[in-house]
């Protein structure tokens, strides 16, 4: 009854009570869904908040782990969520262990996030499947992403990706144990930045 789904009514001594309408049942799930909405808005506002309050007094750096891919997209979600509008991130990126991993998954929304919040992003990838590079140059966004390709062979071997953004370092490993690493330290960030530049500004 408090969810509008029985009514009741009196007949006599008797107290019957009716099933409404089954459109109740989406007019229910389309308030849950509302609220839901509004939780997450509320969550995003607050998590920073949040996340301020768990660094420790000394600032010693927060180290915490994701296991799997679902590990690797709740790091992903959180690195968007914690993002400020306009912010670079700096990429390393292994093209082919992370589509291999990844398989079809829908990409476009992590993509549509990240553009929502303008974040752009200099990554230099290695990839050894010609196809892939195809795939990737082509759907290159210019506007949101640089991209500088390097050999798999002799550049760049690892099977690992890293993320660096303002004050955290992601590491994202899809061989062996797939999972992810975030690293919260906001000095450690600013070193890996300045020789991720050093090795961008080298490469053609």
């Amino acid at each position: 009854m408090g969810m509008g789904l029985i009514s009741k009514y009196t007949e006599g001594d008797k107290t019957v009570f009716v099933a409404e309408s089954p459109n109740q049942l989406v007019r229910l799930l389309d308030k849950r869904e509302k609220d839901l909405d509004n939780n997450r808005k509320e969550l995003n506002e607050l998590l920073p908040k949040l996340q301020a309050y768990m660094k420790s007094s000394d600032e010693r750096p927060v180290v915490r782990y994701y296991a799997g891919l679902d590990g690797i997209q709740t790091m992903r979600n959180e690195m968007i969520m914690l993002s400020k509008p306009g912010d670079i991130w700096y990429q390393m990126a292994a093209a082919d262990a992370m589509k291999a991993a990844f398989g079809n998954m829908d990409q476009a929304t992590y993509k549509k996030q990240r553009r929502a919040k303008r974040i752009e992003s200099r990554a230099i990838v290695a990839v050894r499947s010609p196809e892939l590079r195809k795939e990737l140059e082509a759907t290159a966004e210019k506007r949101w992403a640089e991209r500088k390709f390097v050999s798999p062979q002799k550049q760049y071997t690892s099977d690992a990706n890293m993320t660096i953004m303002s004050d955290r370092i992601v590491i994202s490993t899809y061989s062996d144990k797939v999972g992810g690493m975030l690293v919260e330290s906001e000095a450690a960030a600013k070193m890996m930045a300045e020789l991720f530049e050093m090795a961008w500004n080298n490469l053609e």
